[in-house]
């Protein structure tokens, strides 16, 4: 019946010219759709339609959480009867799942109120990167489809829930363009999303690992495949940090559009696809042959110039440039604009010291700043307002919240038709801590005296035992326990990874494993739940072939370090609670290009140095080679 109900807007409820019939005209189509006689509201269609779009909401976000996509029907109060049906009519269902990509562009945040005006200006320019012709049209030519659209794109900001999805709505990986210079060779990758994390991704008969969240991967496939436009199929594996996820079949595609803009990406060491230049950064372009004389004026225009990149590889219809280094602004072809350097579209929290970014969370002595918008529309206008207090618009468009002695407590900011509200707190107490399984202490600056079982050292990943029932008095001060035994020596300080991160361990010149730190199960039946975002170094190596020399961590956007873990003995045999380490040659590869900026502590340079030597003099590494990475 729904589907009968959108129909009547869609084609059959169409003028001859594309218009959207007004309510009163709707009834028309609809009832030559049922087989009814010529007349107005079909009895019962006000309350009856508007209870099935209701319940349909209902399943779909509530009974489902979202497991077979998000509801995006609503109706505006002045269409409230057939606006349900007209919503899905606004947007096709390729439009909607691009609508994440849109959304994280623009600097949304999930569950946020932006007005509906500022949303349809700010997608109407990014669809005209994507010539998204329709759109415009419709917006011209007819009176209430910017109203409707602007609606729509309100109410799915409203519901997104910061995952991107697919056209059936459902749960995806995003997928961008990667180039190696070194090879010449391009390749997909994409970003660890929200509940996609901490598992296994399986293209054909390859398999990679996600790690944590906004973690960069490469993914197996070929690109020729994605740059024509069809979809990468892929499976992905329960989670490893959540027992009730499930295996599910995914697509994953790449943006419509005539231009592709790289820069380059420390974490994994090649260039990646970004949403805009950057000035003064240098940039690799992929473009369609049949607008590459366009890109290449807008290119000079905006201060760069460019040369053609003959060593790469790529499917026909297609071409590169490389050394894009824009210095300046320009006007460009609107399906060209990812060429210009980005600007801020909305109003963007920054900097402070934080507490929680995600629930917008900061300490009073440190607010954030705000970063304003550069792209403004006459009706929105430079409005900045916090607390209901109207502001002057600073000239260098960047609101220095700690100039304004904020109290703490909650605070809402209003600039250019987005409202975003944060919490200023005075302090924060943390009361959770790391413990045995079998006691929690508070983090309090006295001694703690509680009773304990004695038990034997256990594998870390492993359910503590209990060899006896023997209760001891333990008193712990500082890292120092006291027992009814006597004093016992300074707790240990062993490695500590972070789960989900990037980590390598290097042992002899060409040795090389990748670590795939998970935190130990049984952690989460701990009550109160310990901390589990950290891992033992130790468990994690178990079975490695080689003795550990050098632990490599990669942290995203940041410069790589390396530590010296030559105490550190890798145990013979199988942990099956965690992820075996990857080795091979790829492995070394991957590994090899952050040796070169890698920061060490002072007390290990001399070592580092002598053991890059020594993999240099085995034909392992060389400085040119890392040095030409991006």
């Amino acid at each position: 019946m729904l589907a009968v109900t959108v129909l009547a807007a869609s084609g059959a409820g169409r003028e001859e010219d594309g218009r959207v019939l007004h309510e009163r005209a709707y009834y028309r189509p609809l009832r030559q759709l049922l087989g009814l006689l010529a007349g107005a509201q079909p009895p019962g269609f006000d309350s009856d339609i508007r209870m099935l779009w209701t319940f349909l909401k209902e399943w779909l976000d509530d009974h489902l959480e979202g497991s077979r996509g998000l509801s995006t029907a609503r109706a505006p109060r002045h269409l409230s009867n057939v606006g349900w049906a007209m919503s899905q009519v606004v947007l096709t269902s390729a439009e909607r799942s691009r609508l994440p990509e849109f959304f994280q562009l623009i600097g949304a945040v999930p569950g946020e109120d932006i007005t509906p005006d500022a949303l349809l200006a700010s997608y109407l320019r990014w669809g005209s990167r994507r010539r998204a012709s329709r759109i415009h049209d419709d917006v011209r030519a007819q009176s209430n489809f910017a109203e409707m659209l602007g609606a729509a794109l309100h109410q799915a900001l409203i519901s997104w829930d910061g995952r991107p999805r697919d056209e059936r709505g459902r749960t995806t990986l995003p997928l961008l363009l990667g180039y190696y210079s070194s090879r010449g060779q391009l390749r997909l990758v994409s970003r660890a999303a929200h509940g996609l994390e901490n598992r296994g991704l399986k293209v054909g008969a390859d398999e990679v690992y996600i790690g944590a969240r906004d973690e960069l991967f490469v993914v197996p496939g070929d690109p020729d495949t994605a740059l024509a436009g069809r979809p990468i199929r892929a499976s992905l594996s329960p989670s490893e940090q959540d027992p009730v996820s499930v295996a599910i079949d995914i697509q994953m595609r790449l943006l419509s559009t005539d231009i592709h803009v790289l820069a380059s990406n420390g974490e994994l060491g090649m260039w990646v696809e970004v949403a805009a230049a950057s000035l003064d950064q240098e940039h690799v372009i992929i473009v369609r042959d049949q607008v590459a004389p366009e890109a290449e004026r807008a290119m000079t225009d905006l201060g760069g110039g460019a040369m053609r990149l003959p060593r790469i590889r790529l499917p026909a219809g297609w071409c590169a440039y490389h050394r894009f280094h824009p210095t300046r602004l320009a006007q460009v072809p609107v399906h060209l604009s990812a060429l210009v350097p980005g600007r801020t579209e909305l109003a963007q929290l920054t900097g402070g010291l934080p507490v929680d970014r995600l629930r917008k969370l900061w300490l009073t002595d440190g607010p954030p700043d705000v970063i304003l918008p550069e792209i403004l529309d006459a009706q929105a206008g430079r409005v900045l307002r916090l607390d209901g207090a109207e502001l002057p618009w600073p000239d260098d468009n960047r609101l220095r919240l700690r100039s304004l002695g904020l109290h703490s407590g909650d605070h809402e900011l209003s600039v250019a038709g987005r409202t975003m509200r944060l919490t200023l707190l005075d302090e924060v107490v943390d009361h959770a801590g790391h413990g045995d399984a079998r006691l929690t202490v508070e983090r309090q600056p006295v001694e703690q005296t509680f009773l304990a079982r004695a038990r034997a050292a256990g594998a870390s990943h492993g359910s503590p035992t209990s060899p006896t029932d023997a209760c001891i008095t333990v008193t712990l001060c500082g890292a120092r326990l006291s027992t009814t035994e006597g004093s016992l020596p300074l707790l240990p300080r062993p490695h500590q990874l972070r789960v989900g991160g990037c980590y390598y361990v290097l042992g002899a010149p060409g040795q090389a494993a990748r670590l795939r730190p998970v935190a130990p199960p049984w952690l989460t039946a701990v009550e109160p739940p310990l901390y589990s975002r950290d891992a033992d170094l130790e468990s994690t190596i178990v079975g490695l072939s080689f003795a550990p020399r050098w632990l490599l961590y990669v942290p995203a956007g940041r410069r790589a370090t390396v530590t010296d873990i030559s105490d550190v003995s890798a145990r013979a045999g199988r942990d099956t609670a965690v992820r075996a380490p990857d080795f091979g040659a790829e492995i070394w590869q991957q590994a090899s290009r952050h040796l070169e900026l890698a920061e060490v502590a002072p007390q290990d340079m001399s070592a580092w140095r002598a053991w890059l030597s020594a993999a240099g003099s085995a034909g392992q590494y060389r400085r040119s080679t890392i040095g030409r990475q991006p």
